[in-house]
């Protein structure tokens, strides 16, 4: 229970780790005008609660991190009177409340101090004033409201104060710290040493994004007059007054983001001469009229509420280079939108919800002839009309994707585009790629260097379809439903470096796909791929990177990588591979890595040649020790049915004994042979049994031939264990119940066996006669029922005669007697009762139920 401790004042040199370990509930620990020179990194480890730490007047060099980075409730620390030299003093998330005057004292060669992220309120005054060296202070995320500018007046190498994240409130108090930040941000005109408050008041840069800033008055910063980059994103602003800019004649970069405008209005950020950036990002704004200098060079107005873009709405800003657009509402763009814009490089209209414009208007990009990038993704346009692109004779890069295109042929107006280097159709319906469209506008894709329809629902692309794109080095048809691949659908590819075909549905590789190609990547993974042609890649003497994983490749051909002389990475991860011959890699002196994880691969001797091969090409020579990597080689050991790795299983040891395997097989034919042999005899009297009913059921219909009755003598033959209490039961309630019933209703006649059979006669047979001479067969079910092996000759018998066709299911009744506590019997081994379980009459325990189930009972009968 101990809350205080004071060691003070004492001889202590040094502390071991976990030394106040007992003292769960220490709140304050006075160590001070002690010798202690070294602190351990758990010398605090277990003191939870601890608030105050004085370690003043020691003969500390440096305070680890650690050691009291782990003090989670610390809220007052003192260090003064420590010859620390260590330049760098870390004390960020330690939860500190309250800092001594005195702290630093002693440490006068500090360069760099980090309070950052504790629950710091005030800054005294004289903190830092034995620290002539300090460089970098770090206060972020602390509670500053006010801090005096004399804590900071002896620093004269401060060159870096970070106040992000704290409580200043914009008043009187602060104006001596605002203008003593303007008084220091430059000391001499020869060193121009800059003092960089981040994030806060600075006089090139100014940030206050992310506090709760609802309103800003005319002229609020006309005192920063040097002021370039304005940072007011992640506020409440809601207006924009006037005159609020007054004043910033250098402003280049103002960023308004993430705020609650509705409008801007045109005085209010017009009258910037030099602005450069502006970001209206994440407003409700509803329009937007671009009023600006003509200086600005890049808008951006992303994840606001506006509809529309009206004709004109740039034309004042002529510099103007870069426009994004993108993640709005946008229903409509009028065709002279970007009009007057000529030196416009980029526009970004993607993820927008442009419903309206199925088609892009031709007139769209015509005043804007040096545009570069063009990005339309993510919206709804099914067309373009063929002089969309025409005057883009610089254009390099158009995104269509995640569009609405449903062939190749709606791209035709591409054929006014000869400089476009990236064409990006990703996610649209195009279903087919055919040479015919391609062809009408084959001087439109001699620039084009990458091409990307991945994505789309291409089922088949025919021969020469890609022969215009003379200058493609990457062509992506990933995620498509292609099945088959014509042996000149690539042909005329001369420059091709990068082709992928991942997920599709290919089943086959035929010989020669890839001839004449310079393609050095090629991913073919995930597209059920059965079966590959050993001349597949014949031709390809470029080739470095080949994926084949995750296919259903179950071998692989000798000579299948003969002619790739240069291939360094084979990825065959996730196949049936389960042999693989070392030729297949002979002639791949480069290779450095081959992937063959979770496939098929057999423990046995087979193996050797293979894992011999891994072990001799590990490292080609000694001069480069080149190493080819086998990620997760492994084998699958059937003695222990789990994998090993491949490198690890012994060979010598295991085909050793594979000399003894006949053997051992033969021995356990010899064992095997006396098992059955003695389980034929202990079990000889059951045989024997089974035997006498199977020979019952062969001569049933011999005893009781098919002429023997006229018609049915009985009304149901009763079936139950004999001399058993099911047995008494038939005697005492069944047989008066149904043979004499009261009431004047109808008796009937039950073949009972203890009753009725013949004596002298066969059991079998009288039993056979009985079953076959009643219109149905009564069954006694009892807990017993399916032991008693009378029973379950009888019940053969009745199957026998379902079988026949001469007594159909519903000729079966069957009671069941459960007594109290009783299991429901189990009727596994007797499935024909299991029929009729859901007809079972059950014997009612209350007297008062017994008259209907007599009723019922007659009714089944």
């Amino acid at each position: 229970a101990t809350r205080t401790l004071d060691l003070s004042n004492n001889l202590i040199s040094s502390i071991h780790n976990d030394s106040f370990g007992c003292f769960v509930a220490l709140e304050r620990l006075h160590l001070q005008l002690n010798n202690i020179d070294i602190l351990f990194r758990w010398v605090f480890r277990g003191l939870a609660k601890l608030k105050v730490l004085n370690l003043s007047a020691n003969s500390l060099v440096e305070v680890p991190q650690q050691s009291i980075g782990g003090l989670p409730r610390l809220e007052s620390l003192d260090l003064s009177a420590n010859p620390l030299h260590d330049f760098f003093l870390f004390l960020s998330k330690c939860n500190i409340r309250q800092i001594s005057s005195s702290a630093f004292n002693g440490s006068t060669h500090m360069k760099v101090i980090d309070l950052s992220w504790n629950k710091i309120s005030m800054i005294p005054g004289s903190l830092f004033r034995h620290n002539p060296m300090l460089e970098v202070i770090n206060l972020r995320g602390n509670r500053i409201s006010q801090m005096e500018p004399a804590a900071f007046a002896f620093l004269a190498h401060l060159r870096s104060l970070d106040v992000q994240n704290n409580r200043f409130l914009c008043d009187c108090d602060i104006v001596p710290l605002q203008q003593w930040i303007i008084e220091n941000t430059y000391t001499t005109v020869r060193h121009r040493r800059r003092v960089s408050f981040e994030n806060a008041t600075l006089t090139r840069t100014l940030d206050l994004s992310n506090n709760l800033i609802s309103s800003i008055h005319n002229d609020s910063f006309g005192c920063f007059v040097a002021l370039e980059r304005l940072h007011l994103q992640l506020n409440n602003i809601d207006i924009l007054f006037r005159w609020v800019f007054r004043g910033l004649a250098k402003l280049k970069v103002l960023n308004l983001s993430a705020n609650s405008l509705v409008q801007v209005p045109q005085q209010s950020i017009g009258g910037l001469p030099r602005l450069e950036s502006l970001d209206l990002s994440a407003n409700p704004l509803h329009d937007f009229c671009a009023n600006l200098s003509t200086t600005v060079r890049g808008i951006r107005i992303r994840y606001t509420t506006i509809k529309t873009v009206g004709d004109y709405t740039f034309s004042n800003v002529a510099g103007l280079r870069r426009i994004d657009l993108s993640h709005n509402k946008l229903a409509s763009v009028h065709s002279a939108a970007f009009s007057d814009v000529p030196s416009l490089r980029e526009i970004d209209l993607s993820n927008n919800n442009l419903q309206r414009i199925s088609m892009i208007p031709g007139s769209l990009f015509r005043h804007n002839p040096m545009l570069e990038v063009i990005n339309l993704r993510g919206n709804r346009i099914s067309q373009m009309e063929p002089a969309a692109f025409a005057f883009l004779a610089h254009l390099r890069s158009l995104d269509v994707q995640n569009n609405r295109f449903l062939c190749d042929c709606d791209i035709v107006p591409l054929q006014q585009l000869p400089t476009v280097g990236v064409l990006d159709m990703t996610g649209n319906s195009v279903t087919t790629v055919g040479v015919e469209s391609f062809r009408s506008s084959c001087g439109a894709f001699k620039a084009t260097r990458t091409l990307d329809l991945s994505n789309n629902l291409i089922s088949s692309i025919h021969n020469d379809s890609f022969g215009c794109f003379v200058a493609l080095e990457r062509l992506h048809l990933q995620l498509n439903n292609i099945d088959i691949l014509f042996r000149w659908v690539f042909r005329g590819l001369a420059k091709l470096k990068v082709l992928n075909l991942s997920a599709n549905s290919l089943r086959s590789l035929n010989a020669g796909m890839f001839s004449g190609l310079k393609v050095k990547f090629l991913f073919l993974s995930k597209c059920n791929i059965r079966q590959i042609s050993s001349s597949a890649f014949n031709g390809s003497t470029h080739m470095k990177v080949i994926d084949l994983s995750w296919n259903k490749i179950s071998m692989i051909p000798g000579s299948l990588f003969r002619h790739n002389p240069m291939l360094e990475v084979i990825n065959l991860r996730g196949n049936r591979i389960s042999q693989m011959e070392p030729a297949a890699f002979a002639f791949l002196a480069h290779l450095r890595s081959l992937d063959v994880q979770n496939n098929r691969f057999l423990c046995d001797c087979d193996i050797v040649p293979l894992q011999q091969w891994i072990i001799e090409n590990t490292y080609t020579t000694a001069r480069h020790r080149r190493r080819i990597l086998f990620e997760n080689a492994t084998c699958f050991q059937q003695s222990s049915h789990a994998y090993l790795e491949m490198l690890r299983w012994d060979a010598g040891k295991q085909c050793w004994m594979k000399s003894t395997v006949v053997t051992g097989i033969a021995f356990a034919s010899v064992l095997l042979v006396v098992c059955c042999v003695a389980f034929a005899y202990s079990s000889r009297f059951q045989a024997l049994f089974w035997y006498e009913m199977v020979k019952a059921k062969i001569s049933y219909r011999r005893k009781v031939p098919a002429d023997a009755f006229g018609g049915n003598e009985y009304n149901a033959y009763i079936s139950c264990v004999p001399d058993s209490n099911d047995e008494a039961w038939v005697v005492r309630h069944l047989l008066s119940a149904i043979e004499n019933p009261p009431y004047e209703l109808e008796p009937m006649k039950l073949c009972f066996p203890s009753r009725d059979f013949r004596p002298g006669r066969p059991k079998t047979a009288s039993a056979a006669s009985g079953i076959r001479s009643a219109e149905r067969t009564l069954v006694i079910l009892s807990a017993g029922y399916a032991r008693c092996s009378w029973t379950r000759l009888e019940l053969s018998m009745v199957s026998e005669m379902w079988r026949s066709g001469e007594r159909s299911a519903e000729s079966l009744v069957v009671v069941y007697l459960k007594r109290r506590g009783e299991d429901w019997v189990d009727v596994e081994r007797l499935p024909v009762l299991g029929v009729r379980k859901n007809r079972w009459l059950i014997w009612p325990l209350e007297v008062a139920d017994r008259p209907a189930f007599w009723m019922k009972l007659r009714r089944s009968l």
